[in-house]
């Protein structure tokens, strides 16, 4: 994205004070506590200007020192002061109708104006998205240690006041002169005033390492991985698949929620079914996610058609979808997978080691580990399939349609869990009598049988003799059932 920057001519002062702040809409103004956190509902059709009382001035200007940041449907504005207001459901309000508009302190007299269609920029480690900031280097350097991921779309850019504005392509904005914010961090945010500068800072690694499985992935698989930041359009790193399924992609000093896209580069056999036991080529769009809460660490995600759904519906949460996203936030991740993996009795859908049931060390004989009930489940999506000659995109359709999400907990439908039962029959080994489903029905199946029986039994007189047959039970259930 480029980094926009227009001749510098605004009077913001640099001092950064806990004035008096207000938010003007159409209404009237609103006063608003400095240096703390304010909220206000935001209404279709408005136009709000946050104002502060200038230092030994006798009117009120355009608030400087601003990073605007969009956290789900609400529009946060954060002052270096402290000072925050929250703009609750503005990309919802402001999205349609009349829309409304916020004015920011900007490099013109007349700042600039942010909408609700504002483009998504650089992702935060809160899981928000930037979508402006204006100010003075040292104000804006000192809001990065409360604004993890900050630095690095501000980092090139150079002069005493300084502007970031999302664009489509990738590229730097520079104001001559000053430090710039990069120089400012170098020096620990002192401003460079002629002393000796700081050590550098100790360089930091984050990695993502990804496990693919659809059944165990194939040595002529062409799988790539693509890593983006929280907004999920913001590439931070991308790999091919190893030949066992794993790849490790270095994301430099991310930190914060990482979305994951898996992707398929042409026809070769991407890993072993489950249901043929034949190479087969990857015919779905799959995902992850997860949250680097750290620097210099590793995370480990899998890759697969559960950690699919799980993104699926935490962007059906905040009001995206997995084609056109939007930014996610850490505890969205962590409430959906949590929901999601209980919904298919996983322990941890994005990080329990999967293990295949054609994997050679799956044995379903002293019962199921937390791996092979994960890999259990895998193996259904292929059965059901197999059985209704689908592709694994469609039987993922249909399972995402019957799943809905609240919080931390989900619930699935009998006819979604139904068509992974059914699958599960002719993909999971160690069928028997009692359960045909190799032991997956009791994980899947949460509903009971529908008895189509009537609800009385026959009468008999009393002491008429033994062996009479008084009721018959009939019911019908994906699972076997026994009485």
């Amino acid at each position: 994205m480029d980094f926009v920057i227009q001749p510098n001519h605004s009077s913001m002062s640099k001092t950064i004070t806990k004035a008096q702040y207000k938010l003007s809409t159409r209404k009237g103004e609103l006063a608003l506590q400095a240096g703390q956190a304010n909220t206000h509902k935001a209404a279709s059709g408005e136009a709000y200007r946050i104002l502060k009382r200038q230092e030994d001035a006798n009117e009120d200007a355009l608030a400087g020192d601003v990073v605007a940041q969009r956290s789900g449907a609400d529009l946060q504005l954060d002052y270096a002061d402290g000072t925050q207001l929250t703009l609750q459901d503005y990309f919802t309000e402001c999205k349609t109708g009349p829309g409304c508009e916020v004015t920011l302190a900007g490099d013109s007299s007349d700042g600039w104006q942010l909408t609700a269609a504002a483009k998504d920029g650089a992702g935060l480690a809160d899981g928000s998205s930037l979508l402006y900031a204006h100010g003075s280097t040292e104000a804006l350097a000192g809001m990065v240690p409360s604004h993890q991921g900050l630095e690095q779309p501000l980092a090139g850019l150079k002069g005493d006041l300084i502007t970031y504005i999302p664009q489509d392509q990738v590229g730097t904005g520079w104001l001559a002169g000053g430090a710039g914010l990069a120089g400012l961090l170098a020096l620990g945010g002192s401003g460079g005033g002629g002393g000796e500068s700081a050590p550098p800072a100790p360089s930091v690694q984050n990695h993502v390492q990804l496990n693919f499985m659809g059944g165990p992935a194939l040595s002529g698989n062409d799988l790539s991985i693509e890593v983006y930041s929280a907004d999920g359009k913001t590439l931070i790193g991308k790999a091919k698949l190893n030949a066992n399924g794993s790849v490790t992609v270095d994301v430099k000093d991310y930190v914060g929620v990482v979305i994951v896209k898996l992707i398929n580069n042409g026809g070769a056999s991407d890993y072993l079914d489950e249901a043929t036991g034949l190479g087969k080529d990857l015919s779905a769009q799959l995902y992850t996610m997860g949250v680097i809460t750290e620097p210099n660490s590793t995370i480990s995600l899998n890759v697969n058609v559960l950690t699919t759904i799980a993104y699926a519906k935490a962007q059906e949460a905040a009001g995206g979808s997995s084609a056109n996203p939007v930014a996610l936030g850490s505890q969205q991740v962590v409430d959906t997978a949590a929901a999601i993996s209980k919904v298919f009795q996983v322990d941890d859908v994005l990080h329990t080691p999967a293990m295949a049931t054609n994997g050679g060390n799956y044995d379903a004989a002293n019962g199921l580990s937390s791996g092979e009930k994960y890999g259990a489940v895998l193996a259904a999506f292929s059965g059901a399939e197999q059985m209704g000659a689908h592709t694994v995109q469609q039987v993922l359709d249909t399972v995402l349609a019957g799943i809905s999400v609240h919080g931390n907990t989900a619930v699935i439908t009998n006819a979604a869990q139904a068509v992974l039962v059914e699958g599960a029959k002719v993909a999971v080994p160690g069928a028997s009598a009692d359960d045909p489903s190799g032991g997956v029905s009791p994980i899947i199946d949460t509903y009971a049988p529908e008895f189509t029986s009537g609800a009385t039994a026959a009468a008999i007189a009393e002491n008429s003799g033994a062996g009479q047959v008084v009721y018959t039970a009939t019911a019908s259930d994906p699972s076997a059932i026994r009485y």
